[in-house]
């Protein structure tokens, strides 16, 4: 085995080991200008086994004072509209949110009001 650059020829290949799984995410796009790195693990054959792929994404943070509830969500209304408008003009397609188990209500209103959906677990490397 070994570890290689990502090529244009193994995007067929790629392609049938996502569609051999039950991914819950798009198949990735390893040209993006979003792409930070793509490695191929590749068996001795050359075919490859696994790919790994670091995307540039934007984790959305939210402080909240305080407040009426229906007030939140009109505050909350706002900044989604610009956040979106502001990420998709320098040409990211997607954002996440971290929410806590003490904020599961804003997750069921950002879901409902918002379009919003629950994705996966969450693992945190490095620090």
């Amino acid at each position: 085995m070994r570890v290689r650059d990502w090529k244009a020829s193994d995007i067929p290949k790629l392609r049938k080991i996502y569609e051999s799984s039950d991914y819950k995410f798009d198949f990735p796009d390893p040209s993006s200008p979003l792409m930070e790195d793509v490695f191929i693990v590749e068996d001795a054959s050359g075919e490859p086994i696994l790919a790994g792929y670091a995307v540039r994404s934007v984790e959305m943070i939210m402080m909240v004072r305080p407040d009426h509830a229906l007030v939140k969500i009109q505050a909350i209304a706002k900044l989604h509209e610009a956040m979106r408008e502001s990420l998709e003009k320098k040409g990211y397609d997607q954002a996440f949110a971290v929410v806590g188990d003490h904020l599961k209500s804003y997750a069921r209103h950002m879901q409902r009001i918002f379009g919003w959906r629950k994705d996966f677990a969450l693992y945190r490397i490095f620090r």
